[in-house]
């Protein structure tokens, strides 16, 4: 969260550090709590997917009420940043942004709006196979690959639902990471010695 905090403003602040540290906490429970409930017993991953995307749903919710009583306003470059009208959303449905959000957004920094936390988070949670990185029998403990994947989607993201970026990277990258730090792992030696004793 310190790290994401530099990236995204450029320099410590306590009320940005507190929100990406609850986020992240937040986000990743919606993964590994329902990774760990079903690993094992689902061979359709249908059901997990619709239930990551409600958690999804869930953690923007969060998101926004942090963001609104912590009156945070997220810097934007309008330079290097999709612009909130450009999004598919925007373009091919027709689906049109908050004025005011256009207007912050030219202006450097903007709230978190409820309809983008919660599409945002919802559509990066069924997206990816999070539960994936929560598996006891995964490949390695913590995967720089993975990491940089769900940070790639996180940023893409935004072409199809605008969120201020590189916010959405940061956050995907940091689930990522904390997800597969904090989630039980054995070893392919481990199981490689269970299988050889027929256990």
């Amino acid at each position: 969260a310190i790290l994401g905090c530099l990236l995204v403003n450029q320099q410590f602040a306590l009320a940005p550090y507190l929100w990406l540290a609850m986020v992240i906490t937040g986000g990743s429970w919606a993964v590994m709590i329902p990774a760990k409930l079903t690993e094992g017993h689902l061979e359709d991953h249908t059901p997990l997917r619709c239930g990551m995307m409600v958690a999804g749903a869930v953690l923007g919710l969060w998101a926004w009420g942090l963001a609104d009583t912590l009156v945070l306003q997220f810097a934007v470059s309008p330079d290097d940043s999709v612009l909130p009208a450009e999004t598919f959303t925007a373009d091919v449905l027709g689906m049109t942004t908050d004025a005011n959000i256009v207007q912050q957004f030219q202006q450097g920094a903007v709230p978190l709006p409820l309809s983008v936390a919660t599409a945002y988070f919802a559509f990066l949670f069924v997206l990816l196979r999070w539960w994936r990185l929560a598996e006891y029998a995964r490949p390695v403990r913590v995967s720089l690959w993975s990491v940089l994947v769900c940070a790639g989607t996180g940023y893409l993201l935004t072409w199809v639902w605008w969120f201020p970026q590189p916010l959405g990277a940061v956050l995907a990258a940091s689930m990522a990471f904390a997800v597969q730090l904090a989630s039980p792992w054995m070893p392919p030696s481990r199981r490689l010695a269970l299988a050889e004793t027929g256990a």
